[in-house]
């Protein structure tokens, strides 16, 4: 749904006749509501096992950490190669920005982030 909802949004860009209606357009926004209640069930399914002891909040962070981590760092290096070797447009990141992204660390400059690969620009 969030998929769909950003095609039509993306397509109203567009020059074409007819555009999607606004509810439709809208309606796919929905699936992130959906996707919160979904994914807060299996977060709570997780950490609360049925007839076993709760997992400790370490526990999970590093779980959790585990299953994020290893992808998103394969994702990181990939954009900084592209940056490097002048697929991308962009001059390569500094030391403080793969710092931050490496880390998930908030602020304003990600080398993946909602503009795209090479987004510190």
């Amino acid at each position: 749904m969030v998929v769909f909802h950003h095609a039509l949004e993306a397509s109203r860009q567009a020059p074409l006749v007819p555009k999607s209606p606004d509810w439709l357009t809208t309606f796919g926004a929905s699936g992130v509501d959906i996707f919160f209640v979904i994914s807060g069930f299996i977060m709570f399914h997780v950490s609360f096992p049925a007839g076993g002891a709760p997992v400790s909040p370490l526990s999970f962070l590093a779980r959790r950490a585990a299953r994020i981590y290893p992808f998103y760092w394969l994702c990181l290096m990939l954009a900084i190669l592209f940056c490097v070797t002048g697929l991308q447009w962009t001059p390569p990141p500094t030391a403080a920005t793969t710092l931050q992204s490496a880390l998930l660390l908030p602020g304003d400059n990600f080398i993946i982030g909602h503009r795209g690969a090479c987004a510190w620009a």
